[in-house]
């Protein structure tokens, strides 16, 4: 089977993860990462070791679903505590940098009064020493402008805490992703890759293009037990939908929520792509009914169900260009789109 030409399986999944955590803009981006780490994520895991069943009851409480609620059975409580120590122990320039724009927030609030911002920059945490500018608003309110390019640059953003985890669409309604983070599982493929590892994009592309599994235990850098997992992921025929390309005319057809795919002969254009991978649903469009080449992306606005990196990073490598608005270069609440999909 190594050389067998073979494509991934219609309901593969793969989960993006930052310290175990669900990648989403807001935990990609370096700064506003920082202080979802620090001020929620860190905070979390601690209120889960303090009571895990509270946790586990509130997350399979209709009445609270979507609240911060970690929901990992309590005999798996001594993993979490090991995740906790390793971010508090691996992650702490990290945190010293949320704690420094805390701080540098703080400061400005107390002594910003209209004048010359211009004394404050030696009272600045040294963390945020070249990372930071200080001006007013419109407003006359005096803000942190990050230069997010350096900040990419620096040892707040590590590619380290970023893994990747493949499974199959099961139907059932996966944990909060926002809250819950992914601990290793028997039927969990577990890949210990940056999100711009070039094997990721040979991996997607085998959902259009045949591949061998040799091929990709040498992309992935796949040891026997990972190679063997990943084979079971693996067809020797694609499931790919027989009408997803037309040869007249013009099409639109929704996928959901935001997503619209534009099709002529020519050309196809996807919209927000938010896209299920479950085939058998019956009800949507999947991943399957995606044309094999698209020509544009077009992200409207950053909230996380609209620029799905879920989505996105199975699409690396079938995409010609993806457009995104201007940010707003540096505010805390509107991180740049482009850096992030750049890194």
């Amino acid at each position: 089977m190594a050389d067998e030409s073979l494509f991934l399986r219609s309901k593969v999944i793969v989960e993006p993860l930052l310290d175990r955590f669900f990648a989403w803009p807001y935990t990609l981006a370096p700064v506003q990462s920082a202080m979802n780490l620090a001020f929620l994520q860190v905070p979390l895991l601690e209120s889960y070791l303090q009571s895990p069943q509270v946790h586990v009851a509130a997350s399979n409480n209709p009445e609270l679903r979507g609240g911060y609620f970690i929901n990992i059975p309590e005999a798996r409580a001594d993993e979490v505590s090991d995740l906790l120590a390793g971010i508090k122990r691996d992650r702490a320039a990290i945190l010293r940098f949320a704690e420094a724009i805390a701080a540098g927030q703080e400061l400005l609030r107390a002594n910003a009064t209209g004048f010359d911002l211009t004394p404050l920059y030696p009272k600045l945490p040294t963390e945020l020493g070249g990372l930071i500018e200080l001006a007013y608003d419109t407003d006359n309110q005096a803000q942190m402008r990050f230069m997010e390019p350096l900040v990419y640059a620096s040892e707040v953003y590590q590619e380290s805490r970023q893994s990747v985890q493949l499974s199959f669409e099961t139907g059932i309604e996966r944990p909060f992703i926002l809250s819950t983070p992914r601990l290793p599982s028997p039927d969990v493929l577990e890949l210990n890759l940056p999100f711009r590892h070039p094997g990721l994009e040979e991996l997607f592309k085998a959902r259009v293009q045949p591949t061998s599994l040799g091929h990709l235990r040498e992309a992935l850098e796949l040891d026997d037990a990972q190679a063997e997992q990943l084979r079971g992921m693996l067809s020797d025929r694609p499931s790919l939908a027989e009408d997803r390309h037309i040869e007249g005319g013009g099409r639109i057809r929704y996928f959901g929520h935001a997503c619209l795919v534009l099709q002529t002969p020519q050309a196809a254009i996807v919209t927000d792509p938010f896209i299920s991978a479950d085939s058998t649903a019956g009800d949507r469009y999947t991943l399957d009914d995606l044309p094999d080449y698209i020509d544009l992306v077009l992200i409207t606005h950053g909230h996380q169900d609209h620029i799905v990196l879920e989505t996105l990073l199975q699409l690396r490598g079938r995409i010609g260009k993806i457009v995104v608005p201007r940010c707003s270069r540096g505010n805390l609440a509107d991180p740049s789109m482009a850096l992030m999909l750049r890194h």
